[in-house]
This record gives C-alpha cells, sequence and structure tokens, in this order.
C-alpha cells in the first residue's frame, strides 16, 4: 500500500522506507501530530467573527438549539489571533482546550523525535 502511495503521489522511496522503518508507536506519534497540527491551522485561518460555513455540530444536527462546545472553534481562532477577551466571552474553556492540544502536540513530537528507530 505504501508503495502505491509513494508511486501515485511522487514520494522518493527513501522518505516511505523511513516511514515504515519506524516502529508503529512512533508512526502513530507522527501521524497524531500532522492531524493535531491541522486541525489547529484549520481553526485559525478562517475569520472567526464571520458565520461558519460549515456546521459541524451533531447535537444541531439532532435538534438541539445549543450544545458544551457551541462556540468552541470560534473561539480557538480567537486565540490563535490572541484576542484572548473575545475567546474567553465565546467559550470560557478555550484556553484550556489550546493548552491540551499544544502539550498533546509536543507529546507526540517528543514521542517522534526521541524514541530510538
Amino acid at each position: 500500500m505504501l508503495t502505491l502511495v509513494s508511486h501515485v503521489f511522487g514520494y522518493p522511496s527513501r522518505v516511505m522506507g523511513r516511514f515504515t522503518a519506524m516502529n508503529r508507536g512512533v508512526r502513530h506519534a507522527l501521524v497524531e501530530a500532522i492531524i493535531w497540527c491541522a486541525g489547529l491551522v484549520g481553526v485559525a485561518l478562517p475569520d472567526p467573527a464571520q458565520p461558519s460555513v460549515i456546521d459541524l455540530c451533531v447535537f444541531k444536527w439532532i435538534g438541539f438549539a445549543s450544545c458544551p462546545g457551541c462556540g468552541l472553534g470560534h473561539a480557538m481562532g480567537y486565540l490563535a489571533r490572541g484576542e484572548w477577551a473575545l475567546a474567553l466571552e465565546t467559550h470560557w474553556l478555550s484556553p484550556v482546550v489550546m493548552i491540551v492540544l499544544l502539550a498533546r502536540i509536543s507529546s507526540a513530537v517528543w514521542t517522534v523525535r526521541y524514541t530510538p528507530s
């Protein structure tokens, strides 16, 4: 499968070889760090003051008016821009969530960097 991916996307075989040579825990940590970083970038790039184009709230799909996570994405966007007052006003748990996500990313990067192959 990875050989097919390397041929389709044009990755050099040495890069894919290094990825497959990693032990399973390190590969999982690397993928996890990439996914969390992409998620934070995806939350930080759009303007949080604008209405959302995509609504990912399952509670709203079911029919509830609000849920515990409502506004958290916007609050994370405000945090990424340094607007702490707006972030806390939008969702009071946003600094805690940002700290937890950054700690998880740093832990995954630490695992990738310092685990022997």
